[in-house]
């Protein structure tokens, strides 16, 4: 292996550099130099790399790129070495046989927030010497540690710390951890998940055994066999009044206390769905056995008792509903708002939200008698189509007013099709989340993979799935920029003004699946367009509205399966409209992409 640096200084020193006389560089994917007969010839691929986005601090898994000899004798390698924010390792040695190549591997840490340069320098004996690859890099600012409780903004577009700084909701479906994790896993779970970028996850306070005995086959208890209830007297059920009355429910409940300190260790919220109702209040979850209780006063007694255990944990949102709502008027809306209030009661102040029948369906919209206990506005990925396709859904709960923080909860999961509708393909989930944020859910959005929820991952191999990955690359492309101020195209309260994308995005009518979402910052300094993808590899062109940027603009388009950017241009006008061809095929092999356009105004 080459050993580089000082090396390269003393060669330049020394005058041995040879002299730049050959060097191409061909279509943006190779550098070469091409000499006399008989001479070396090197060859770089690919001619630039770009890393995307990456936190301060961190490092990036490495990018290879090939030097290969493609004159007629042995490349003579004097040294190797790298520029900037940029480290490498090789397997050259310092020469190359006539038609071989070698492997040079480049990481990226960045030490300042911003756009991040380097070069690659290699100094050998072919015309052309040094031959260069351009290193590129955007390096995001590490994320402040939050502080909690969190509450809404002032102007109820999004969440914000006990410091008011703004909390993006990146959020993970852990329903199953309480019944199916064991302690060892929760470790795994939260360090992985953290290192993700994920900030929240989902989580049954209580998995009921009518629908989750395939990956949970103990629930309700937990992986010990402790139980949060003891049974009704005569069965038909649990008794809610007996939690943290026996040995067992106490211990389940020490359980259930050590996963939520442990994700307050790791800065994460946990969203307690504290009676999860089940899908249309079956035997997935607890609606039966609300109904089974003595009276409305125990379900009371029932939220008190969850209040006064957890009133005091600042990490938690209270999760109301889940997959229902019950039917207006009816005893178990009473009973399940019995809780809520028992929960009010104690002043256990954190913030809740909801999961409710349907959908389509938003709980601030479509619950009404739960909504004024409500503080966000989330809503269902699954769209008009069950493909995923919800910007409707989003601009609907934007829309509301007075405003809450909008946000996709639950789409299609990874790996699984819910509703007939998806492939359960990785690249499903970040078209929802692309489709939800870009046209109203600007509050964040959640995210589920089959083995994570089930908890039937082994080891954190399991949660390094291709949507994890592309999880990660969103998080990491919203903190490039203040994502708070996103304003979705259109014109009427709260949006954008006008149309960002004028041609080139589809309709927008329900069920439309090539249809662009955009959204544009307030100050005009950022704007986001996602192209979706409808299969195959081809590519589309969109037509964008100038005026809506601050000033000249970079235009870039964004890999959401790599998270690499390709440049397209530099202090392009603000005026009239631009039209931008995407590349075509992403790294995963689909053509879906966003165009980033940024202004400094």
């Amino acid at each position: 292996m080459l050993q580089t640096g000082p090396l390269l200084l003393a060669l330049r020193g020394l005058g041995l550099l040879a002299l730049a006389v050959g060097l191409a560089v061909s279509s943006g994917c190779t550098s070469s130099a091409n000499g006399p007969p008989g001479a070396a010839a090197a060859q770089l691929t690919p001619a630039a790399l770009d890393f995307g986005n990456q936190t301060v601090g961190t490092t990036t898994a490495a990018k290879s790129i090939t030097l290969a000899d493609v004159g007629n004798s042995a490349l003579s390698i004097s040294a190797i070495d790298v520029t900037g924010d940029f480290a490498q390792t090789n397997g050259c040695d310092t020469a190359v046989a006539a038609g071989e190549s070698c492997t040079i591997f480049i990481t990226f840490t960045p030490t300042l927030s911003g756009d991040r340069t380097g070069t690659l320098s290699i100094v050998d004996n072919a015309p052309g010497s040094p031959h260069t690859v351009t290193l590129t890099g955007t390096a995001v600012p590490r994320p402040p540690t939050p502080v909690y409780p969190l509450a809404v903004s002032a102007n109820g577009r999004y969440l914000v710390d006990h410091s008011n700084t703004p909390w993006r909701v990146q959020a993970d479906a852990a329903w199953l951890m309480a019944s199916a994790a064991t302690p060892d896993l929760v470790d795994t779970y939260l360090a992985t998940r953290k290192a993700q970028g994920f900030n929240s996850f989902y989580l049954m306070a209580m998995v009921h055994e009518g629908g989750n005995s395939a990956f949970a086959p103990a629930a309700p208890a937990n992986y010990i066999g402790d139980r949060p209830f003891e049974a009704l007297d005569g069965g038909g059920g649990w008794d809610f009044s007996t939690a943290g009355n026996t040995p067992s429910s106490q211990g389940y409940w020490a359980w259930v206390d050590t996963i939520i300190d442990k994700a307050a260790a790791q800065g994460m919220v946990v969203m307690l769905a504290f009676t999860y109702l089940g899908y249309m209040g079956g035997n997935q979850g607890w609606a039966q056995d609300i109904l089974a209780q003595p009276s409305r006063a125990a379900l009371t007694a029932w939220g008190e008792w969850l209040g006064l255990r957890y009133r005091n944990k600042p990490n938690i949102l209270w999760f109301a509903l889940g997959d229902d709502t019950p039917a207006p008027g009816s005893e178990l809306e009473a009973r399940t708002l019995a809780i809520i209030q028992g929960i009010n009661n104690v002043f256990a102040a954190q913030l809740f939200l909801a999961e409710p029948s349907g959908g389509n369906a938003s709980p601030m919209l479509d619950a009404p008698a739960f909504a004024p206990y409500l503080n966000m506005n989330s809503f269902y990925g699954y769209g008009s189509t069950g493909a995923g396709d919800c910007y409707a859904q989003a601009a609907r709960a934007y829309a509301m007013s007075p405003p809450a923080p909008a946000w996709v909860e639950e789409g299609g999961y990874e790996f699984e099709d819910n509703t007939g509708s998806f492939t359960g393909a990785s690249y499903e989930t970040r078209r929802t989340r692309f489709w939800a944020v870009l046209a109203g859910g600007t509050a964040g959005d959640g995210f589920g993979s089959r083995d994570a929820y089930t908890f039937q991952f082994k080891n954190a191999d399991g949660l390094r799935t291709p949507g994890a990955e592309f999880s990660t690359n969103a998080f990491q492309l919203f903190a490039t920029f203040d994502w708070w101020n996103l304003l979705p195209s259109g014109v009427g309260p709260g949006l954008a003004g006008k149309t960002l994308v004028t041609s080139g995005g589809g309709t927008g009518d329900l069920g439309d699946l090539s249809y662009v979402t955009a959204a544009v910052t307030a100050n005009g300094q950022h704007l986001l367009a996602y192209i979706p993808t409808v299969g195959g590899t081809e590519s589309r062109t969109l037509t964008v509205d100038m005026t809506a940027m601050a000033g000249p603009t970079r235009a870039r388009w964004w890999d959401p399966a790599t998270g690499v950017y390709t440049l397209i241009g530099t202090a392009l006008p603000n005026t009239g409209p631009s039209s931008f061809a995407s590349p075509g095929p992403n790294g995963g092999g689909q053509n879906d992409w966003v165009l980033v356009l940024d202004s400094p105004g």
